[in-house]
């Protein structure tokens, strides 16, 4: 096992002469310039900021953003990216969490930042990206720490996931292995570096598969995507199947060049994957589950499999073990719902500045996901839910992603949320929040409810609402409303 940098400089080299990075307009880079350009800024980060030392990235160019985290990690620096296209406010608030670190400003973002950070730390300006011919590094060590990623917090306050070197590499050699693309192929990334998604299995895997890499600049637009997805003759992407929903609503009329494509982010519900796989029929699509505590991958439905069990996510990657168990710890057969736990080369070393917390989410070498999931008579696996959304009525358990799929399976309703609230005699009411796409009788909504429904699972109360909550990344936040009293 190597560094990332280790892995991906060799990429470079033997991929010297093709295109990494193009926006097709201000900024191309061929595998060559990209490596001149990460010992440039390694060269510009050594001059200027104490090594091995926390750098938070806030660069409002998404491919200087790139290159600054690339030459972090081949520097040795502890890299954290910031959620620049969230606000300023969460970007503070990320920064706010590190005990120390310098932040990577551009002279569009150094303003704002230094307005709005009233006890200003250490920052230092980049105004251009300059090249460099390689020297020696700073040395870097496979159990160093790379990154330090901060969860999207849907149900509570992020926190900061520290992943060492060995744990992002074996992790993109992992989604290597199975995930067929090549230098041939393009992929568009239309989600910030701060998921780790984006980071490990679009921009590091993308690198070290030599792939052509662009970054989508604009805010989302699912017509202008397309048009830049067919400009542009993409063919990898990657998103949530909310992304993939708003895209293949439009997309019918669309013969594009997307031949291999990633969902994942959210549960992927069977009405969605029908819009998807409608309006999508020539591509590949990998369901894949993750999490950031496992850098992220964790496992993988071969695209061969998507029209037979596309709500599955598939099988570990290569690198990983599952476990599912009941509350006593036991391993529970095929067909029954557990926590889902996961060990490998992955998993991360840690929560930042938060060893309790740590020692309760990695126990014995096992990752306890918080997920509820459960294994098929063929061994494929399927997400049901968070423990934590769980609810209990009259003490049966009962997952709300299935009242919700159920709700979504109808074409009037847009969005599903299902929570318990409090209840002297059940224990639990269950409470239906739903964004509707047109006008329709709340008593139709029960109705299909109690046709496809076990009748313990039928909701209590449907409220018709405007909009959900959501956090920065565009999923719901639960926690303030579950066991609402």
């Amino acid at each position: 096992m190597t560094t990332v940098w280790n892995e991906l400089e060799q990429k470079c080299i033997e991929n010297a002469k093709l295109c990494a990075f193009s926006d097709n307009a201000e900024f191309t880079a061929t595998y060559s310039d990209l490596r001149s350009y990460i010992y440039g800024s390694a060269h510009t980060l050594l001059e200027k900021v104490p090594v091995r030392t926390n750098i938070a990235i806030m660069l409002s160019n998404p491919y200087w953003e790139a290159i600054y985290v690339l030459a972090g990690l081949a520097a040795g620096y502890v890299v954290v990216p910031l959620p620049q296209q969230y606000g300023v406010s969460t970007c503070l608030k990320t920064i706010s969490q590190l005990n120390s670190v310098t932040v990577i400003c551009d002279s569009t973002t150094v303003g704002v930042y230094k307005k709005e950070h009233k006890t200003l730390g250490s920052y230092i300006i980049i105004n251009e990206i300059a090249c460099k011919q390689p020297f020696p590094l700073p040395s870097v060590y496979e159990n160093d720490l790379a990154l330090i990623m901060f969860t999207s917090g849907t149900t509570g306050m992020s926190k900061g996931v520290m992943l060492s070197h060995r744990n992002v590499v074996a992790n993109i050699k992992a989604i290597a292995s199975y995930f067929m693309v090549s230098s041939d192929d393009s992929i568009l990334i239309l989600r910030p570096l701060f998921h780790v998604a984006v980071m490990t299995g679009e921009l590091l895997l993308g690198i070290y598969k030599g792939m052509q890499i662009s970054f989508y600049e604009e805010l989302f637009n699912p017509k202008r995507v397309l048009k830049y997805l067919d400009k542009n003759g993409t063919t990898v992407l990657c998103a949530t199947p909310t992304i993939f929903g708003y895209l293949s609503r439009i997309a019918f009329s669309s013969q594009l060049r997307l031949s291999h494509c990633v969902i994942s982010g959210e549960i992927l519900t069977k009405a969605m994957v029908s819009l998807i796989r409608t309006a999508f029929p020539y591509i590949n699509f990998y369901h894949v589950y993750g999490l950031t505590e496992a850098s992220p991958r964790v496992s993988y439905l071969p695209p061969e499999l998507f029209n037979l069990k596309p709500t599955s996510v598939g099988i570990p990657i290569g690198t990983v073990t599952l476990r599912i168990i009941g509350k006593s710890g036991e391993d529970v057969p095929n067909g029954t719902a557990g926590e889902l736990l996961v060990k490998g080369l992955n998993v991360m070393r840690g929560y930042y500045e938060q060893p309790d917390l740590t020692n309760k989410k990695i126990r014995s070498g096992w990752l306890h996901t918080g997920d509820i999931a459960q294994y098929d008579k063929d061994g494929y696996l399927y997400i049901l839910g968070r423990i934590d959304e769980m609810i209990i009525r009259a003490g049966v358990n009962i997952y709300p992603t299935e009242i919700e799929n159920v709700l979504l399976s109808s074409t009037a309703v847009l969005e599903a949320f299902v929570y318990g609230k409090e209840d002297d005699n059940l224990g639990q009411q269950i409470i239906a929040n739903v964004v509707l796409k047109k006008d329709i009788a709340s008593e139709d909504l029960y109705k299909l409810c109690r046709t496809k429904l076990p009748q313990y699972s039928w909701p209590s109360q449907i409220v018709q609402v405007s909009s959900l909550e959501k956090n920065s990344s565009g999923k719901i936040i639960r926690k303030n409303r579950m066991n609402d009293k």
